[in-house]
């Protein structure tokens, strides 16, 4: 059986693994694929399209999906229903993991013990619960966000500044990630999981901090910065520069404003 798997994180690349290993396998193909996943195809997951061409020109029998967003996109979906064989929930199951709210409300309508919770779509609301029910309190915003999206806050202002930096800065906080007191997150802000933003420090417009990366208290960085991840940042970084190491250095500049490329 030829076999196709979805995605490019270390989950897939297991998932890549195992199952080349089987003796019922004869082919296995990874879409993107990662370098340590020989056969990869340079197809975008959005691409349905370009997915169920490549599926019939190498006569998949098992198409195994992996990431969220083309689950969440019904990519099983349109796989069953061309007729092939597809391992993953379909787009309707898949909204359990993609909407944090869809999954509150479906437990409490079925009564599988959940915290307490309330949905806001606006901001001032969501200010007035935080100072109802006080601190230690979870953040989440709704929606695919990674593993990111969620801020456990100690006190009421960290859970204050979650709701400012999500809802009115358009902000994603990952998992395990400190904004120091007194701290400010400008728009469009990416800060990726157990990294830490130390107090007082502003972080500028567009700007990505990476994975577990580390700023000094009262820390600047300018607009359209790219912090790499596990940097550690003592100095204040102007406009437009990507820094990379422990301390930091300035290695070029962003020109083109842009933390991924297509």
């Amino acid at each position: 059986m030829n076999i196709l798997v979805i995605g490019s994180g270390g989950r897939e690349h297991a998932l890549y693994w195992k199952l080349s290993e089987s003796p019922q396998t004869e082919q296995i193909y990874a879409i993107p694929g990662n370098p340590g996943m020989d056969a990869s195809a340079a197809i975008a997951l959005d691409d349905h399209a370009k997915i169920l061409r490549f599926v019939k020109e190498k006569d998949i029998g098992l198409v195994v999906v992996g990431p969220e967003v083309p689950l969440m996109n019904g990519l099983v979906d349109e796989l069953e229903a061309a007729g092939i064989r597809a391992f993953g929930p379909r787009a309707n199951a898949a909204e359990i993991e993609g909407s944090k709210s869809f999954a509150k409300d479906l437990m409490k309508k079925y009564g599988i013990p959940t915290a307490r919770y309330e949905v806001f779509t606006a901001a001032e609301p969501a200010r007035a619960y935080i100072r109802q029910e006080g601190a230690p309190i979870v953040v989440k915003a709704d929606g695919l966000a990674a593993g990111k999206g969620v801020i456990v806050a100690m006190t009421e202002q960290e859970a204050l500044d979650a709701v400012d930096a999500i809802m009115e800065e358009n902000c994603l906080l990952g998992f395990h990630v400190v904004v120091g007191h007194d701290a400010h997150l400008k728009k469009n802000t990416v800060v990726c999981p157990m990294a830490t933003v130390g107090g007082g420090s502003i972080v500028g417009e567009n700007t990505f901090i990476g994975l577990n990366s580390s700023m000094k208290e009262r820390t600047n960085l300018g607009d359209n910065v790219i912090v790499g991840m596990g940097s550690m940042v003592f100095r204040s970084v102007e406009d437009g520069c990507t820094v990379l190491g422990n301390p930091a250095r300035v290695t070029k500049g962003n020109d083109e404003h842009r933390v991924f490329r297509d």
